[in-house]
């Protein structure tokens, strides 16, 4: 059976910010990592995240995993969508080869927000290539 998660990352919001909001907006779950870049927040119900990603004011992403399938990482700025990054290596349920997705326009968006630095979008498109090749997974 794969390992299967998913998380919620909250941009330069501190662990009690971060519980606050889940809390006004009764949802359960667990801070599990903070620093100053990022808090991880997990849901206990997965039927929140989508509520608490376009909630929330700044930039979060929403990150979904199988471990015999791939990874996705949608990203959310003050409650809208804007973008989504993929990393596909089972290809058992679809039949299509590996691969994924890093679209540019999001790659912009998150170089200019202080996101992502040039050099950690290179390594993405790297891992991205290499997933496409069979050459990585999970």
């Amino acid at each position: 059976m794969s390992e299967i998660g998913s998380s919620l990352h909250f941009w330069r919001a501190g662990r009690d910010d971060v519980r606050e909001f889940v809390v006004r907006l009764r949802a359960a779950g667990r801070v599990v990592a903070s620093n100053d870049r990022w808090t991880c927040f997990v849901p206990f119900d997965r039927e929140d995240e989508a509520r608490l990603a376009v909630e929330w004011c700044g930039t979060v992403l929403r990150w979904s995993y199988s471990g015999d399938y791939g990874l996705g990482v949608d990203f959310y700025r003050d409650g809208s969508r804007c973008g989504q990054m993929s990393f596909i290596w089972g290809t058992a349920l679809t039949g299509q080869p590996p691969g994924g997705t890093f679209e540019r326009e999001l790659r912009s968006v998150l170089l200019d927000s202080d996101v992502l630095s040039a050099k950690n979008a290179d390594d993405l498109e790297r891992v991205l290539a290499d997933v496409a090749a069979g050459s990585s997974a999970g």
